[in-house]
């Protein structure tokens, strides 16, 4: 009797500390978490990519639809399977709202945004002047003939520049920004600062935000490097502000500034309609060739310029918050 209630105790002993191995607090663990959400990211975004892909199929004159068309459907779709997939796990893994991970309403949400506008189009107006001045784009304004000379026509890989073409680029890049950020310096960042601390999980974050490029087109190793010294710059946005509103208007007008404004690729994508248009001839190192100025040197400057000066408005917000409250709350 004695030996089969001590099998007992060590039965339930043992399904305590494999349960206390996956679990804690009621929940599974933070990298577990991640890990779920992660796998359930990757099937959502395919699985709405291919559904607002194949909707092209439902369109009339489908056959003479542009590639690039049916590639921004897919990325929308993307885009908001990657939000569906967040908001799932936030509900039933971290069994916590959604709004927690930094999208609180406040005093301070509405200056952060528009701060992360300002500077995300302000560091990309730096790289611009950089390449132009140092000779190391050519430039076409495609909206406009000056003195009646043909100007050039734009890249075959560019979409033509129309009010909706430049309005579905702004769609996309909103979505891009709001989706990565909810993951990456949302569910991703919080889960693993619970589990290894505010260092460790920055790190690992950023090294994962650079990972998710890797397939991007014209990928290189300098490009993936600078992608995750930007995750951490994105990730100090977060910390410095507690919030995701001042990283997503940074990296809303970091990518259509880029892109869409100065006619750069996007993190290796160069078939947006830009308002100038351009083409590069500068030396890789600086410029970072078809990736974009994000794999040379003149994108790696602007991150670390911007990384300081995210953290010189984490300094002054916090005086201009205590003044707010005290005059309007």
């Amino acid at each position: 009797m004695d030996r089969q209630c001590k099998q007992r105790k060590d039965a339930q002993k043992s399904k305590f500390q494999i349960k206390e191995l996956f679990c804690k607090d009621g929940r599974l663990r933070p990298t577990l978490r991640v890990i779920l959400t992660l796998i359930l990211s990757l099937v959502s975004a395919f699985v709405f990519s291919a559904l607002f892909g194949l909707a092209i199929l439902l369109l009339p004159g489908r056959a003479t639809i542009a590639y690039t068309t049916i590639f921004n459907l897919a990325y929308i779709g993307q885009g908001l399977g990657v939000i569906l997939a967040v908001i799932i796990a936030r509900k039933y893994l971290d069994r916590r709202r959604v709004i927690d991970l930094g999208l609180q309403p406040g005093p301070a949400a509405l200056p952060d945004f528009v701060f992360g506008l300002i500077l995300g189009a302000g560091l990309q107006l730096l790289i611009f002047l950089v390449h132009f001045f140092c000779g190391w784009i050519t430039i076409r304004m495609p909206s406009f003939t000056p003195y009646g000379i043909p100007a050039p026509a734009p890249p075959a890989a560019a979409a033509p520049l129309t009010p909706a073409a430049l309005a579905l680029a702004l769609l996309i890049f909103i979505l891009v920004a709001i989706n990565e950020e909810l993951l990456v310096r949302g569910y991703i960042l919080q889960n693993l600062t619970e589990a290894y601390g505010k260092n460790k999980a920055v790190l690992a974050s950023a090294l994962l935000f650079g990972a998710m490029h890797l397939t991007n087109a014209n990928a290189s190793l300098a490009g993936v490097l600078n992608i995750t010294l930007s995750g951490i710059f994105f990730a100090t946005a977060y910390w410095a502000t507690n919030s995701l509103y001042l990283p997503i208007g940074l990296h809303l007008s970091w990518n259509f500034f880029l892109g869409p404004v100065f006619g750069f690729p996007v993190s290796g994508f160069s078939h947006w309609p830009s308002l100038i248009s351009i083409t590069v001839t500068g030396p890789e190192l600086w410029t970072g060739g078809a990736f974009g100025p994000e794999a040379g040197l003149t994108g790696l400057f602007a991150i670390l310029t911007g990384t300081l000066i995210v953290r010189a408005w984490a300094d002054w917000r916090k005086n201009a918050i205590a003044a707010w409250r005290k005059y309007y709350w």
